[in-house]
Parts: C-alpha cells; structure tokens; sequence
C-alpha cells in the first residue's frame, strides 16, 4: 500500500474518531488512489505538493498536478480534492491552466470542475474545447465522461466537414429597449 493512500486513509479515520490528521507526508511525489463503489471510479492523483485536511474532508494538491480516472486525465496547477466520511471522492476542483482529455474530447481553461457520482467534468475560465475534429468555445465546457457527449454554453464553433470547415456563430442577444 501507498505511504500517501495510508496517510489518507488515516486521516478520514482520524477526522471520523475527532483526532488530528497525521502530518502530510514530506515525499516530493504525493500520489492517492481512492476506490468507491457504483458509478464512482478509482482516482489516481499526481502531485509534487500534498496536504490532507482531515476535518475538513478535503485534500489540496499543488504544482503541477495530473488527476487519472479510467481514460480521463485532468492537468491543473492546484486540485482540491473533496471526500465523505468513508474517504471517498465527492468532488475536485481545479484552478490554473487546466487541461482536460477524455478520448477524442479535449478542453482547456482557468478552471474545472468534476462531478465524481455523476462523471460530470465542467471547465470553465474562458473555456475552449475540441471534439474530433471540431472546435469550440464558450463559457462553459461540459464533458459527460464515459461517452461521446460534450456541451458548449454560448457556444462558438467551428464544425469540420468534407468541403472544407463551417463556422457557426452565437446567437445574437436582443436587447430590449425601456
């Protein structure tokens, strides 16, 4: 077993019994792989920097991470990691430069969201997005992980097609006048 899985592990227990988590470990590669059962994934996380906040049911990861779940990766430069009682990943956050893949889906911005029940992945921060061979942007990327659905919010695309590309702007917003 992991030093860092075992340090998370101790924490949840610790947090569950009112004790003071254990220290973080001092190791310079933080890793976690938390198990759940049903629609919930093992995650692995990646990370130079480690901190578990037992009492709070998270744990913060910094410079430079990489977030693994099935074919998923997730790049950022902090990623919080949010848990239940049973040490089971509810939710992260990311912030800063973020990267996400998943198959043939790609998108970057300045933050993300992923939902881990629902393997709901929302990015956001000016947000840009591919999918095959077509290109988005909006102020939001939603990846349904798992399947070959993507959404764009105030969607600006540019759709590959065999006689050569199609750009499709937003829809104009009417104002209306007092």
């Amino acid at each position: 077993m992991s030093p860092y899985l075992l340090a998370a592990m101790l924490a949840t227990a610790a947090t569950a019994s009112g004790q003071r988590p254990p220290p973080a470990p001092a190791d310079a590669r933080a890793t976690a792989a938390l198990d759940a059962p049903g629609p919930k994934r093992p995650i692995s996380i990646r990370a130079p920097s480690f901190k578990v906040l037992g009492r709070e049911n998270r744990a913060i990861y910094s410079g430079g991470v990489v977030a693994v779940r099935d074919k998923t990766r997730l790049t950022c430069q902090t990623l919080t990691a949010y848990f239940d009682a049973k040490g089971e990943v509810n939710r992260l956050d990311c912030v800063g430069k973020v990267v996400a893949t998943d198959g043939d889906k790609w998108a970057r911005g300045e933050k993300a969201t992923y939902d881990n029940a629902g393997a709901i992945l929302e990015v956001t921060g000016n947000p840009e997005a591919r999918q095959g061979p077509h290109r988005m942007r909006g102020s939001l990327v939603r990846f349904y992980v798992g399947t070959d659905v993507i959404e764009v919010v105030d969607a600006d695309t540019q759709v590959e097609s065999r006689a050569g590309r199609a750009r499709t702007p937003p829809p104009k917003q009417e104002r209306s006048t007092p």
